[in-house]
C-alpha cells in the first residue's frame, strides 16, 4: 500500500513539476521547438539544442506523470480502493491532456487550445489528488485525536 502512496505522491507532484515546465515552455518561446508530436524532429531523442530540450524535458515529465497515474490506476482497480474512480478518471483525462498537447503542437499554439490544455492540466491536477487523498484515506487508521474538523484541513491541504 505504501508503494501506491508514493505512486500517488509523484503523479501529483510530476503534475506540478509539468505545469511549471509547460509554463515556462511558453513562457520562453519554446512551444514549437519540437514541430511534430509525439516524437520531435521525427526522432525520440532530439537535438540537444536549448528550446529544443525545454519542450522535450515537459514531454518527459508528462510521460513520468503518465506512468504514475496508470501503475496508481491498475493498482487501486486491482485492490478495488474507492479512489479507483478518481484514478481512472485521471488516467482518463490525462490521455486527453496528452492528446490536446499534440494538437496544441499541430495548430501551432492556438490561443483556445492552449487555454483548453491549461485547463484540463487543473482539473487534471484536482482528480489525481484526490486519487491520493483517497488512496491516504483508506490506508490511515480512524481518530478522532486530532479534534473536529482536521479531516476537513487535511483535505484541503493534500
Amino acid at each position: 500500500m505504501r508503494m501506491l502512496q508514493y505512486l500517488a505522491s509523484a503523479s501529483v507532484i510530476g503534475t506540478v513539476a509539468a505545469a511549471i515546465m509547460g509554463s515556462y515552455v511558453r513562457g520562453m518561446g519554446a512551444g514549437l521547438a519540437c514541430p511534430d508530436w509525439p516524437l520531435c524532429h521525427g526522432a525520440l531523442i532530439p537535438p540537444l539544442e536549448l528550446p529544443i530540450l525545454l519542450e522535450w524535458g515537459h514531454r518527459l515529465i508528462v510521460l513520468g506523470v503518465t506512468l504514475c497515474v496508470a501503475a496508481v490506476g491498475l493498482l487501486t482497480w486491482r485492490k478495488r480502493l474507492p479512489a479507483r474512480f478518481n484514478a481512472l478518471q485521471s488516467l482518463v483525462l490525462l490521455v486527453t491532456q496528452a492528446v490536446l498537447g499534440g494538437i496544441t503542437v499541430i495548430v501551432r499554439l492556438n490561443p483556445a487550445i492552449v487555454a483548453l490544455h491549461q485547463g484540463l492540466a487543473l482539473i487534471f491536477f484536482r482528480l489525481a489528488r484526490r486519487a491520493g487523498a483517497g488512496i491516504a484515506a483508506h490506508d490511515a487508521p480512524f481518530s478522532r485525536s486530532a479534534g473536529p474538523g482536521c479531516g476537513q484541513v487535511k483535505q484541503f491541504v493534500v
